[in-house]
């Protein structure tokens, strides 16, 4: 998957095209979720999007296989093959990663903003469910959610969506990773995959991740823009670190790191960076709501927690940079712009983002 900023010709507005190979079995799955959620502030808009055409039929790594299986028959049986079509999808605003903000405060109301559209989102019947730093834009002082490729709609009647795990395993909830490490276990023991139980993500599931993302963002930039602080070090998160170096045993000791950190706030209190100095006694007591999950099996984590929470530091926090608290808006329809698929011939899926990671 690659995005590009495109433009249209007509009012020069500029929009994201996401260039992307999808499962058959989700072919129209992220447009379905865009249009679910169409209109909630702060949620990245869909335009349009399409099939990209090879010589005149949806292109798709069934037909690349086939031509190179006259030169391999033996490959025609292989059952691990999945048949990926070439989609392009074009979507607004077209901003920049969210570790451009341009001030603690904007940052702050970012992150507000993020738990109402996710609240919104969850009524709407939609859950996330891969949340990290590549998931948030920033245009003109807006925050978004991006990428819905592994968002679950939401049952009638129910309050979870279901799943082997999904998740970007740095920011997974502890909830969540010791169930995945169940199930690890038990493909170990057994060698038999149908024996993984599924698993139950909830909305509070996200919320716990979206503590991980802010944590990393305290400690890791020392300024607005970008500035990495002089004191940032992976060992600021250390199931960041363990998730990245060890293997097979990532989900045991990335687990084990998260509930060790979230059970000892001043570990965290001395990772903050200078710079968001002033935001310790946030990052303490949003550990304090998770940690109370982990102890209360009767707790939970949610969104009017968060966001009171968060409005009222909003409330008392000084900046050079005024930016009010953020008030949900409608969010005015875009137009589809002028931008026709062009597509030549198809090389194997590609990979990588122009929304790269922070980290």
């Amino acid at each position: 998957m690659v995005c590009y900023c495109v433009r249209d010709p007509t009012d020069g507005k500029d929009y994201v095209m996401k260039d992307c190979w999808v499962p058959e079995a989700k072919r129209y799955h992220e447009v379905a979720v865009l249009k679910q959620v169409h209109g909630i502030p702060n949620v990245v808009q869909l335009v349009d999007d399409w099939d990209v055409m090879y010589d005149g039929e949806p292109d798709c790594t069934a037909r690349i296989r086939d031509r190179y299986q006259q030169f391999d028959p033996d490959d025609r049986d292989d059952h691990r093959f999945c048949n990926r079509f070439h989609r392009q999808l074009v979507m607004t605003p077209c901003g920049e990663p969210l570790s451009h903000f341009s001030s603690r405060k904007e940052l702050i109301c970012a992150f507000c903003d993020f738990v109402v559209a996710h609240r919104l989102m969850v009524e709407c019947g939609i859950l996330h469910g891969d949340l990290s730093l590549n998931n948030f834009i920033i245009y003109e002082g807006n925050s978004y959610f991006i990428d819905f490729d592994y968002a679950r709609f939401i049952e009638e009647g129910k309050t979870s969506t279901i799943s082997f795990g999904t998740g970007t395993i740095p920011y997974i909830s502890m909830r969540v990773l010791k169930k995945m490490l169940r199930n690890a276990e038990t493909v170990k023991k057994t060698a038999d995959a149908t024996q993984l139980q599924q698993i139950e993500h909830y909305m509070c599931d996200d919320l716990e991740s979206m503590f991980y993302i802010f944590f990393e963002f305290v400690t890791k930039y020392g300024g607005a823009h970008g500035i990495v602080a002089p004191t940032w070090d992976k060992l600021a998160m250390p199931w960041l670190e363990a998730y990245e170096n060890l293997g097979a045993s990532s989900l045991l000791t990335t687990f084990l790191s998260k509930k060790g950190a979230i059970y000892e706030g001043d570990f965290l209190m001395d990772r903050v960076s200078d710079y968001f100095s002033e935001f310790k006694p946030l990052v303490n007591e949003w550990r304090s709501q998770i940690h109370l999950t982990e102890i209360d099996t009767n707790a939970t984590i949610i969104h009017d927690h968060i966001f009171q929470m968060l409005a009222m530091f909003i409330a008392k926090l000084e900046d050079s940079d005024e930016i009010p608290i953020p008030i949900p808006l409608p969010y005015p329809p875009p137009q589809s712009p002028t931008v026709q698929p062009t597509a030549g011939p198809s090389t194997l899926p590609r990979t990588g983002t122009t929304w790269s990671s922070t980290s």
